[in-house]
Order: structure tokens, then C-alpha cells, then sequence
């Protein structure tokens, strides 16, 4: 070739018009990691195409949890304290079943759902212990200027005046460090929104406990990663809103790039469904230096 330069990294800059006016808390976290990826999902309007022979293992088993978790918390009233591990594993492999999961996946997570229950029993009775009030799936928006802050938050927890927030994961959960940083603001920017009314339901409330819930039925069965508490949570929610606002700002300037993994080192090391349309191989090796 007359050069071996590398392919910049891409940088496209679609008029202001074109830039989405509402993003969910899981699209900001997309604009601070991978702007490029946001542009292609809601700029572009491209989604990824499953293969033929796609592995629904990791998705699957996502919906499930999250399917499962919720309706338990709709049944907890009327359940036996000891059926609740029996019913929550059922209810795990009924939803496995309806994102029509292969037999072999079936067959494997029969024992870890088994597994999975004994511990969601044991979470679910020392996290009800208080009598909160528990909602799942609760939709909530703010107002940003131009922009419309939304989140769907897997559970919120009214206790002592104050709402916990829970989200479920089946893999690996943000680290403190990754929060704190705003590489993943999933959680402050839910309680941001709960401390400004965000939910019209509840009205401005007080943050309490951030926490991730993991569940994989293997060894550990479930981990609860409390993130931050009470006072710390408004802290971090109002810190992470400040920087979605600057965020905001620039991206509102036409001349502002939405530029392909601006933060390589907080990506995961799977390669994301845009990185291929990116180019990311001609041109990350040699710019892994410029991490921004």
C-alpha cells in the first residue's frame, strides 16, 4: 500500500437534529464507554442481526432472572417461608422456557436454578425482615433540557423512608471504581431520578442502599454488592446527574464526534455488537495509547 497508516479511529458527527433527545440510563452508559455504539443503535437505527446458530445461553438466562425475581416478589405474600426456593427455581425454568432455551441448557440449568433458589430464599427473607414496601420494573423519566433522562429499575425498595435500589445481573457487576468514575452510572442516575421525582408515584425520595444483585446458581449461588448507603447514594446520584448534564452540553454541540470506545480500558473484553461496523481491529492496537 503507498502507506501503512492506520485507520482513524471513527469519529462521525451527525447534526444536532439527528441526535437523540431521549436516552435510558443504560444508553449514558453507552455515551461515556462507546459513543459509536450509541450513534449506530440510536442514530443510525441499526440493531444486530442474530446468527442462525447464535448461543442464547447469557441472554436467555438474563430474562429469566430478571423474570423470575419479579414474579416472586409478586407471590411473596402468599408464599410459605419454606417454598420459596422450590417456587422461585420453577419459576426460573418456566421463564427458560419461554425464550424457547435448548434442552442441553435446560438439563445444565436445572441444578443451578435448584441452587440459585435455596439463596434468593435466604436474600429475600433478611431483605424483608423491615416490611418494605417492594416495586419491580418501575418506569421512571426526567426532564434534562432537551433530553429525557429514562430508566426502568428492576427494584425499588421503601424502607425508613428512604428507597433502596436493587439491579439484577446474571454476569459481572461494576466495579466501586467504575461508579465512582461514571463509566457505569446506571444506578446513581436511578436514584438521581427518584431524588427528583422521577417516578411520578413516589414523588422526591431519599436514596438508601445502591446494590447489585448476582445470581448464577454456581459457587457463590448469589452475591448482593451493596455499592454505596444512605447519604453516599445522594452524593453519588447527584455527582453522576452533574456529569450527564456536562455530557449533554457537549454532545448538543454539532462539532462533538461520537467517537468509537472512548474508554478502553473500562470496555469489556467482549467485543461489542458495533465493533465489527467500527472498524475497532485497523485501528485500536495502535491508538490503545490515547485512551481518553
Amino acid at each position: 500500500p503507498p502507506s501503512l497508516a492506520t485507520a482513524p479511529r471513527p469519529s462521525p458527527k451527525p447534526p444536532v437534529a439527528a441526535r437523540p433527545t431521549k436516552l435510558s440510563v443504560t444508553d449514558v452508559e453507552k455515551l461515556v464507554r462507546d459513543p459509536y455504539a450509541l450513534y449506530a443503535r440510536r442514530v443510525l437505527g441499526l440493531s444486530r442481526l442474530e446468527r442462525p446458530d447464535e448461543r442464547i445461553d447469557a441472554r436467555a438466562r438474563g430474562t429469566a432472572i430478571h423474570s423470575a425475581f419479579e414474579a416472586l416478589a409478586a407471590e411473596w405474600a402468599e408464599l410459605a417461608p419454606d417454598a420459596a426456593a422450590a417456587r422461585f427455581a420453577t419459576l426460573y425454568m418456566d421463564a427458560l422456557r419461554a425464550e424457547a432455551a435448548p434442552e442441553a441448557l435446560l438439563a445444565r440449568e436445572a441444578v443451578l436454578a435448584e441452587r440459585a433458589g435455596a439463596w434468593v430464599a435466604q436474600m429475600e427473607t433478611a431483605r424483608r425482615r423491615d416490611r418494605p414496601t417492594v416495586l419491580v420494573e418501575q418506569a421512571g423519566e426526567l426532564k434534562l433540557g432537551e433530553v429525557t433522562l429514562t430508566c426502568r429499575a428492576d427494584r425499588l425498595e421503601l424502607v425508613d423512608g428512604a428507597v433502596n435500589v436493587l439491579d439484577f445481573k446474571t454476569g459481572r457487576v461494576p466495579t466501586r471504581k467504575e461508579i465512582e468514575l461514571g463509566f457505569s452510572p446506571q444506578l446513581p442516575l436511578t436514584a438521581a431520578l427518584l431524588m427528583h421525582g422521577g417516578f411520578p408515584e413516589l414523588g422526591p425520595r431519599r436514596p438508601g442502599e445502591l446494590a447489585y444483585v448476582r445470581v448464577s446458581g454456581r459457587e457463590p449461588a448469589g452475591v448482593e454488592d451493596v455499592r454505596s448507603d444512605g447519604a453516599e447514594s445522594a452524593i453519588l446520584a447527584e455527582t453522576a446527574l452533574q456529569g450527564l448534564r456536562d455530557l449533554l452540553d457537549r454532545y448538543a454541540d454539532p462539532a462533538e464526534p461520537y467517537r468509537s470506545r472512548t474508554a478502553p480500558r473500562f470496555q469489556s473484553e467482549r467485543m461489542s455488537d458495533t465493533d465489527h461496523l467500527a472498524r475497532v481491529r485497523e485501528w485500536s492496537a495502535a491508538d490503545e495509547g490515547e485512551e481518553e
